[in-house]
């Protein structure tokens, strides 16, 4: 994954986007949807499980 987005191909345009803006600050992490699902306080937490159900 991390290559992809290092050299711009990651199919997630949008993911790829914030990449390109905001990837050299290293502030992203990783989780699966098991370890987020319960975390109200995550920002889009439901268009995320409405993309992930798809």
């Amino acid at each position: 994954m991390l290559v992809q987005l290092n050299s711009g191909t990651f199919p997630h345009a949008m993911l790829q986007q914030v990449w390109d803006i905001e990837g050299g600050k290293r502030h992203f992490s990783f989780h699966t949807k098991a370890e987020i699902i319960s975390d109200q306080d995550i920002l889009g937490i439901e268009e995320f499980l409405a993309e992930a159900a798809k």
